[in-house]
């Protein structure tokens, strides 16, 4: 990882993109661990540190508990409407 690998990863975090989209991006590079470490501020955190707002925070709070976009969900809310 690079710098700039860091501030790309910052920008789509402050962009409010979906981490596991961005991830694929990166996933040649790094683990998934490493990858949420970043994401989250807890590695690198000496680079764009601004980008981490109550905003921001609250904002993956409140859609990680949305259905499909939650960083965990693997099913759209329609694949698991249909199977229910």
């Amino acid at each position: 990882m690079t710098e700039k690998d860091i501030i790309a990863i910052r920008n789509a975090y402050n962009n409010h993109e979906k981490q596991k989209t961005v991830y694929e991006h990166f996933k040649d590079k790094i683990s998934w661990s490493t990858f949420q470490s970043i994401w989250q501020g807890r590695t690198w955190s000496y680079i764009m540190p601004e980008v981490y707002t109550e905003e921001n925070k609250m904002w993956y709070k409140i859609q990680n508990s949305q259905g499909e976009n939650g960083s965990s969900a693997i099913f759209s809310n329609d694949e698991v409407l249909n199977f229910r």
